[in-house]
Order: structure tokens, then sequence, then C-alpha cells
């Protein structure tokens, strides 16, 4: 029986053994995805810093000496190829988006206005025929 009570307890401490090495594993395969995520973050945050403090200073050079030529904008937008360019928010496209996005939401209205329509219609002839088959069995029943 001893020998039983041996093997089983060898069988637990191996088996809590192999649970603290997963788990051991599992923590360092999070904190290594952690520390990966924050790299990712850091660098993010890096090139948008450089970024701004790049649109700063083209700003500032604006304010203090006037406008100046857009090519060495455009040049060292050319040397960070893998920076996306900034959007251009022009008055025009911003109109013309207001305007898109309006007359999809009036075709929206639209279509829903003309489903409601279609459900009532199709209620009153669905109310239409029950009137007209209970007024038939009406009058059935009263020539009888």
């Amino acid at each position: 029986m001893s020998l039983l009570k041996d093997f089983m307890d060898k069988v637990q401490k191996k088996t809590e053994e192999i649970q603290e090495k997963a788990a051991k594993k599992a923590a360092e395969k999070a904190a290594e995805i952690a520390v990966e995520q924050g790299k990712q973050a850091a660098r993010a945050a890096v090139k948008q810093a450089g970024q701004s403090l790049r649109n700063v200073g083209n700003t500032l050079g604006n304010a203090l000496f006037g406008k100046e030529d857009d090519e060495p904008a455009e040049s060292s937008r050319a040397a960070d190829e893998d920076e996306p360019a900034p959007p251009s928010e022009d008055a025009e496209s911003i109109a013309t988006l207001k305007a898109r996005l309006t007359s999809e939401r009036k075709k929206r209205d639209a279509e829903a206005q003309a489903r409601a329509a279609e459900a009532v219609a199709k209620e009153k002839r669905r109310e239409q025929e029950v009137d007209d088959e209970l007024s038939a069995m009406k009058k059935r029943l009263g020539k009888k």
C-alpha cells in the first residue's frame, strides 16, 4: 500500500512541476509579447513625434521667414517613404464629402419610407381580404 502511495505522491509532484513550468513559460511568453507591443508603440510614438517636430519646424520657418517653396517639404517626405502622407483637408473635399453623406442618408431614409409604406399597404390589403371573406361568410349564413 505504501508503494502505491509513494507512486501517487511522485505523480502528484511531477504534475505540479509540469504545471509550474507551463505557468512560467506562459508568463515569459506574455512578457515577451508585452515588451514587443511596447516597442511597437514606442516606435509609432517616435515617428509621430518626429513628424510633429517637422511640422512645428516648418510652421516656425514659415512664420519667421515667410512661406517658401514646398520642395524641401516634398524631399523630406520622399525620404520617409514608410510614413503615409498626411491627408489634405481642402474645403472643397469636405463639402463634397458632406454632400455625398447627406445624399446617402436621404437615399436610405427614402428606402426606409418606401419599405414602411409597402408594409402598410400590405397590411391594408390583408385586412381588406379578411373583411371580404367575413362579409361573404355572413351572407352565406344569412341565406340559409
